[in-house]
């Protein structure tokens, strides 16, 4: 499951007690910028992720918000660096 990044929490990726969250293609090589950088991914089991379903359900309004306040993380392409901090940078939920 593909949520986008929460600008107030800095686009960094949460952590959830139980569920495995990651980036997206974080040293992808391809690409200069890597595709999903917009998004972590839940990635675990069904019944996980149904023990959790509020807290997705909260941190999918919140990306909804990240859209329509126009703050979705897009960078050019010598702002890869930028991706550093993000992908390191994570929260507890």
């Amino acid at each position: 499951m593909l949520i986008l990044r929460d600008h107030y929490k800095n686009y960094f990726r949460p952590i959830i007690k139980n569920l495995h969250v990651a980036n997206i293609r974080e040293k992808q090589i391809s690409h200069k910028i890597p595709w999903g950088y917009a998004f972590y991914d839940i990635l675990d089991q069904p019944e996980n992720i149904n023990k959790n379903i509020d807290i997705l359900i909260e941190l999918i309004g919140n990306g909804i918000n990240t859209i329509k306040d126009g703050k979705v993380l897009s960078l050019k392409k010598n702002q890869k660096r930028k991706l550093k901090p993000i992908f390191e940078g994570s929260y507890e939920v």
